[in-house]
């Protein structure tokens, strides 16, 4: 593995046919190298190996007959892992990598809250997708319509679901990024990671209001605070284990089972228990 991590980073071409290969269905593959370029090569380096790759994706995209969406998902996929990249370039720390998207995400959902449109194609297409799936499950036309009534906090649930892929993403490029460069500090500084003040005690307040308030906006924040608390949970859990040398084994039902646990209730504190 380290010598294939080193042999893509050090070929141009490479980084580029593998974001090209990998956009149309394992998109978060593509970020990830597009991210580890950015961080191990520099900006120049990355933004013009992201412009071919774009090209390429749309110009396959296009002859395939994908259509824009396909072209879209790759475009974006190539553009996060820019995004995730520079993120690193800056922090120079996973945990402080982590501290940083969490702030990104609060200051995205709380402006698009406040400013954004609530509806558009994407918003109602997927809005009404779920309303599909509840009334499969039998819920009543009141429940329905008390569904409805939560439409601006779609925002909220989308923002987790895009947050998860990031952090999936973050994680698998910090990884290669180790292994390119000799240096494996991504468990070290994971398990250093902690939310303080800045993150910890507003994450706290957004959670308060979401139980208290029924403001479409607390509960858009309230998903994001509560991944903020998951990875601070999952952060504590893996330095305990170090201290106490558990088996790896130990956490293959926490990220099985207990991840997707966190994230249900992230999207339960976008959308409330009446879901």
């Amino acid at each position: 593995m380290k010598e294939l991590i080193q042999w893509v980073v050090s070929r141009r071409f490479a980084v580029i046919a593998v974001a090209v290969v990998f956009a149309p269905s394992l998109s978060f593959v593509t970020a990830a190298v597009m991210a580890l370029q950015m961080a191990y090569r520099g900006p120049v380096t990355a933004i013009g190996d992201a412009l071919i790759a774009a090209l390429a994706v749309a110009v396959i995209a296009l002859l395939a007959g994908g259509g824009p969406p396909m072209v879209i998902d790759g475009c974006s996929a190539i553009a996060f892992g820019l995004l995730i990249g520079a993120i690193f370039r800056v922090a120079r720390n996973f945990g402080l990598s982590i501290q940083a998207l969490l702030l990104l995400a609060y200051a995205a959902v709380l402006l698009y809250s406040m400013f954004g449109p609530t509806t558009s194609v994407l918003l109602d297409e997927v809005f009404s997708q779920a309303l599909e799936l509840l009334r499969s499950q039998g819920r009543s036309e009141v429940e329905l319509a008390a569904m409805e009534a939560k439409r601006p906090r779609l925002i909220g649930a989308i923002a987790v679901e895009l947050l998860v892929r990031l952090l999936v993403i973050m994680a698998i490029a910090y990884w290669a990024l180790g292994i390119a460069r000799n240096d494996r500090r991504l468990a070290v500084e994971f398990r250093q990671l902690r939310l303080g003040y800045v993150l910890g005690l507003p994450g706290v307040l957004i959670v308060i209001g979401a139980l208290v308030f029924e403001n479409a906006v607390i509960h858009n924040l309230c998903g994001i605070a509560i991944c903020g608390f998951a990875l601070q949970l999952l952060a504590l859990l893996h330095q305990r284990a170090a201290e106490a040398n558990w088996h790896p084994i130990t956490f293959v039902p926490v990220y099985v089972l207990g991840v997707p646990i966190l994230i249900l209730f992230a999207l339960l504190g976008v959308f409330g228990l009446d879901v």
